[in-house]
């Protein structure tokens, strides 16, 4: 039996139904990436402004701590006291799958102890790689 026999060999024509299954898959991941980066700047901080600061290049495994002008320690959308984020971070160190990294985004007005607490907890958990979100300076008046 020649199932075949009434199709011809030849150019089977540009199929658009993979592509618009790539594109949508491109766009839900961007998408997603984008809603996870604006929580961070929902929260209420102004971070120090600074004449060099310099656009910042997330890593895919960092963790955004945010510090509020009280003290307040609020990583994705959650408020954590000191010793929930030290546990935390040792788990994340610990499970050595990943090579983490923390980025300090701190009020300006916060006092310095709030973000030495929270270096203080990353050294703990053997995480020494940790930089600081600052905002461009806009004039000699900021600086």
């Amino acid at each position: 039996m020649n199932f075949r026999k009434g199709i011809e060999p030849g150019d089977e024509g540009f199929q658009i139904a993979p592509m618009i299954d790539v594109v949508f898959i491109i766009l839900v991941f961007f998408v997603t990436i984008a809603a996870m980066e604006e929580n961070e700047k929902e929260i209420e901080i102004k971070p120090p402004r600074s004449a060099s600061s310099a656009p910042i290049r997330r890593r895919t495994y960092e963790i955004v701590v945010n510090v509020k002008q009280d003290g307040t320690i609020i990583v994705n959308r959650n408020a954590w006291d000191l010793p929930t984020l030290r546990s935390r971070l040792k788990m994340l160190s610990s499970s050595g799958e990943i090579d983490s990294s923390v980025m300090i985004r701190a009020d300006a007005l916060t006092l310095h102890q709030n973000v030495v607490n929270v270096i203080d907890a990353c050294m703990d958990a053997d995480i020494s790689r940790f930089s600081f979100i600052t905002v461009e300076a806009q004039d000699e008046a900021d600086r």
